[in-house]
């Protein structure tokens, strides 16, 4: 029910993606010997976190709460992919 948002609902919306950022941004963070870990994917998981009081004060339905974590990771991507096409663009001059 996409109306029907309940605490278990909030956990594995906000929750899912969350871990997901996490291992990710671990796993990047190690692996690229960085001094910090990428800035795109701290900033998802702040908007991630914002967006807990949100739902848990319940001024959202499952579907809108979905369609926000959605857009976060979606914006985490474009951030990303803007960033190593830059990279690359510097290097190769």
């Amino acid at each position: 029910h996409p109306d029907d948002l309940t605490n278990g609902g909030i956990a594995v919306i906000l929750g899912g993606p969350a871990l997901y950022l996490l291992g990710i941004t671990g796993f990047k963070w190690l692996m690229n010997r960085r001094l910090l870990p990428p800035k795109s994917h701290m900033v998802g998981l702040a908007l991630l976190a914002l967006l807990v009081p949100v739902a848990l004060a319940h001024l959202v339905s499952a579907l809108a709460l979905s369609a926000l974590t959605t857009a976060t990771l979606v914006l985490v991507a474009l951030w990303e992919s803007i960033a190593l096409r830059h990279k690359a663009t510097t290097r190769a001059s």
